[in-house]
């Protein structure tokens, strides 16, 4: 074989392994959307005049309240399952949304690929009330307006509202590595 055509053999094989690649890539992302649609049964985008930047790194991100599906037996490897609050008095709720829990969750997306589906582990839940179906997204330079520059000092980016019954907002952020839940402690 001449060093020519060992050069155009070379070439060609690499393309070959690129439109592998390609190929496994593109089937892997419309397995995981395949996946998405029957995981939840519900999916709800919290509706905002602006765009969301929870964690703040200058691109859009995506929030939404699901249901899980009844026929879902558990969660793909691409969904980290953050449970931000703690158990109430002597409640032993899972900490599966598949297991107990609230039936509300969120499932925020970052950027194009980083899903989290928030939980709250409680068989009460704040995510199951009414007042949660207002949920909201406020930007991360409202905070201060609002009385809360110390939430806006743990938030990298723009903070989720969630509403409660008691009229105190509940706050969900992204403190750079994983979602917290701060909640002021305010007459309503």
């Amino acid at each position: 074989m001449t060093k020519k055509n060992l050069v155009i053999t070379l070439i060609f094989s690499c393309f070959a392994l690129n439109a592998c690649a390609k190929t496994e890539n593109t089937n892997t992302a419309s397995q995981t959307v395949k996946d998405q649609k029957t995981l939840f049964a519900t999916r709800t985008p919290i509706a905002n005049d602006q765009k969301m930047d929870i964690d703040g790194d200058g691109r859009p991100d995506v929030a939404e309240v699901v249901t899980i599906a009844e026929t879902t037996q558990t969660l793909p490897s691409t969904i980290t399952l953050i449970t931000p609050w703690v158990l109430n008095g002597e409640a032993t709720a899972s900490s599966n949304p598949l297991k107990g829990g609230s039936h509300n969750n969120l499932l925020v997306t970052l950027g194009t690929s980083k899903q989290y589906l928030i939980h709250d582990v409680n068989d009460i839940s704040i995510l199951d009330t009414d007042a949660a179906k207002e949920i909201t997204v406020t930007s991360k330079s409202s905070l201060e307006e609002l009385d809360l520059s110390d939430l806006g000092e743990q938030a990298k980016g723009d903070v989720i509202v969630i509403p409660t019954e008691a009229g105190i907002d509940t706050y969900l952020y992204w403190n750079g590595s994983s979602f917290q839940t701060y909640e002021p402690m305010e007459s309503p």
